[in-house]
């Protein structure tokens, strides 16, 4: 059981990363949702994230953005739901965030959005953010020690934690899936020595950090 004395502090948090949007690559989404559904469709990696919201030694979590929606009017914030500026510019549902490894993650350029509507969207969204990084780091840590705490939980909160998306599941798939990707990129490299170098015996590859930040994994 992980203790919520390994969720790195909010003052590492903001002294380690610069909170950011981000969309992310289909493959990881799509090999996360394989296991567990509540990850939310990546529509063509479009779908926007906010991170680091928290970090867990060397897993960061990254929360998705939500769309104004008329529904948000009816609502309140809570647990696991913000909304941004009283929901005109949307809001978080904290439990669909996912952990994510940096080599799956693109980086959002706001100025390069050619829809307008979408790109003012997403500029009111970041300023607001910006203001309220302590609220994204107090929610997700919560929610992530609510989802896998062993304390009895109310039934208000029994329902919080059946809304989540599988934390735990997704942190061993996240590890797995990287694992994979290596794997992968090591037996491209051998198959390119190979038929580079057909007389001769591949020696041992190594895979370093930067291999698989840029790869296409």
């Amino acid at each position: 059981m992980v203790k919520e004395s390994s969720i790195d502090s909010f003052t590492n948090i903001k002294k380690r990363y610069k909170m950011q949007f981000y969309n992310i690559k289909d493959k990881y989404i799509d090999y996360l949702r394989k296991f567990e559904p509540k990850v939310l469709f990546n529509k063509d990696e479009k779908r926007p994230y906010v991170g680091v919201v928290f970090a867990l030694g060397k897993t960061n979590y990254y929360v998705p953005l939500a769309s104004p929606k008329a529904k948000f009017a009816h609502m309140n914030n809570s647990k696991d739901f913000h909304k941004i500026a009283g929901g005109k510019y949307g809001a978080i549902n904290f439990n669909k965030m996912i952990p994510v490894h940096e080599s799956v993650l693109i980086k959002l350029d706001i100025e390069k959005e050619k829809d307008e509507f979408y790109k003012n969207l997403l500029r009111n969204q970041y300023n607001v953010l910006v203001t309220m990084k302590d609220i994204l780091f107090r929610k997700s840590s919560a929610i992530y020690t609510l989802f896998i705490g062993c304390a009895k939980l109310s039934e208000h909160d029994i329902r919080i934690k059946d809304r989540c998306c599988n934390f735990l599941l997704l942190e061993q798939k996240m590890q797995e899936y990287i694992a994979e990707s290596k794997t992968l990129i090591l037996q491209n490299q051998s198959k390119s020595f190979e038929m580079e170098n057909p007389d001769k015996e591949p020696e041992n590859l190594v895979l370093e950090k930067e291999t698989l930040s840029t790869a296409e994994v």
